[in-house]
């Protein structure tokens, strides 16, 4: 049974790699908080939000404050 099963798996992921499951297609922008230009953008403690500075909002930087 073991034997079966480790030989169905072979075959299955050589014929289905996993590059086929990957996303392939990205649905809005690039950061996902809809800004687009984050180089103007402050942050609540009043220096940029992009504190990165690599022109998207991700890990490390901060929310910008809209008001």
């Amino acid at each position: 049974m073991k034997k079966t099963t480790l030989i169905l798996a072979v075959v299955f992921f050589t014929i289905c790699p996993a590059r086929l499951f990957a996303i392939s297609t990205l649905i809005g922008d690039v950061d996902g908080f809809g800004f687009t230009g984050v180089s103007s953008l402050v942050g609540a403690y009043g220096g940029a939000a992009d504190i990165n500075g690599n022109g998207i909002l991700d890990s490390g930087d901060v929310m910008p404050d809209l008001n």
